[in-house]
């Protein structure tokens, strides 16, 4: 539930278990943003509680250490002021989840000695602490499973194995400042995580050039690899892609720019968790073999539920056919499959040329499919009849930009 009330409301929900509040300023109706309430009687059920440009009193933390379910603590744009700060660590002590964004303790006083959140597993903070702030927090949390390592342009969920190399951590933490990190600097920074006895399994680049040596060094985390964002990469070799295919079983996101068909055989794709895939598959110059082996691949993916292949920065000229003479037959393993999008480039050589028996053949094998997205034919009258055959089956053909 998310809700949007006035301060001095009455709050009775007996039978709620999520509640977002997000205060926005300047609405006449909300006469402030302190939060003071007692949710102990209100919502004695509540589990997830998520609070959005707000001030956290002291009544209200002193309740928060009270409730007996709330377990997930969500905080954004939020104040906690100085005499607020060792009550709001103690209403932490019955926290699984903690996530902390742009939160301002007005004086930042460390965790004192006898306060242990030993049942806090994940922990996301997106402060401006030190590497030794972070290093304390951590330390009075002996469950810790989960951590967040921000940088300015990359984002790192890493898995805290005890005992941390505390020795290390300052090492690591010293690169994640560098705004657009080349290739020997973002294998630096993934090398210091796994000398920190950290093991990342969710990384995302907004801005760099991700290359042969990060890749080398993203090899040490291969196996607690969950999610790969490397669509922003100004470089991206196409081999380092296929070594995360060939070699990370718990993968299950990845998003990148092109891998080239010519460059799939050998080892076979180890990632049968994957569920979203966001590449194209460079087919420029690969024979009818290689592209039935594209689609060999994608049909050991069963749990896959959206494939986009459009991806902005990519140019070549050849495109992978779905068609049924090219291999288009295998796919139907992926019976999760609820979103295949197309490239939406201009060029006509990368353009789909689906015929109406490709596409009957996707409603009949693919009955969770709700989006088809992107040209189907490069003839634009052929094109228009297929996405209406498309439609009479219920799924949405709209063209949205990649």
């Amino acid at each position: 539930m998310e809700g949007y009330f006035k301060a001095d409301a009455m709050y009775n929900y007996p039978h709620l278990h999520s509640l977002q509040i997000h205060f926005y300023e300047n609405v006449e109706y909300i006469p402030s943003r302190t939060i003071d309430w007692d949710l102990t009687k209100g919502s004695p059920l509540l589990t997830h509680l998520s609070l959005t440009n707000a001030k956290a009193e002291l009544l209200f933390c002193e309740a928060l250490s009270k409730h007996p379910n709330i377990t997930s603590l969500r905080l954004e744009d939020v104040v906690i002021k100085t005499d607020v700060v060792p009550k709001f660590w103690e209403a932490c002590k019955n926290l699984e989840n903690l996530k902390v964004i742009i939160v301002l303790f007005e004086k930042f006083l460390p965790l004192p000695e006898n306060v242990v959140l030993d049942r806090l597993t994940r922990l996301d903070t997106r402060l401006a602490w030190t590497h030794l702030q972070e290093l304390d927090m951590i330390s009075h949390c002996p469950k810790l499973k989960s951590y967040e390592l921000f940088g300015c342009s990359t984002e790192t969920r890493v898995l805290i194995n005890h005992p941390i190399r505390i020795d290390r951590w300052p090492q690591a933490d010293d690169q994640m400042p560098i705004s657009n990190p080349q290739d020997n600097e973002l294998a630096s920074i993934l090398e210091g995580i796994w000398n920190c006895r950290l093991n990342i399994t969710h990384f995302y680049l907004s801005r760099g050039s991700f290359g042969q040596q990060a890749f080398k060094a993203l090899s040490f985390h291969h196996s607690t690899l969950v999610e790969l964002d490397l669509e922003m990469s100004s470089s991206l070799a196409s081999t380092g892609i296929l070594d995360v295919l060939h070699s990370c079983p718990m993968l299950e996101v990845l998003r990148a720019k092109s891998i080239s068909i010519r460059d799939i055989a050998g080892r076979p794709w180890v990632c049968q968790q994957l569920r979203e895939l966001k590449i194209r598959f460079g087919a420029e110059g690969a024979g009818q073999d290689l592209k039935r082996l594209v689609f060999e691949r994608l049909s050991t993916l069963p749990r896959l539920w959206r494939l986009d292949m459009c991806v902005l920065g990519v140019y070549e000229d050849g495109v992978l056919q779905f068609r049924l003479d090219c291999g288009l037959g295998q796919l139907e393993s992926l019976k999760e499959l609820t979103i295949l999008k197309f490239d939406h480039a201009l060029r006509l050589k990368k353009k789909q040329r689906l015929e109406r028996k490709d596409i009957e053949w996707m409603m009949s094998n693919w009955k969770k499919l709700k989006h088809l997205i992107g040209p189907l034919n490069r003839d634009r009258t052929l094109n228009l009849q297929l996405k209406d055959v498309v439609k009479s089956h219920g799924v949405n053909t709209l063209e949205l930009l990649c």
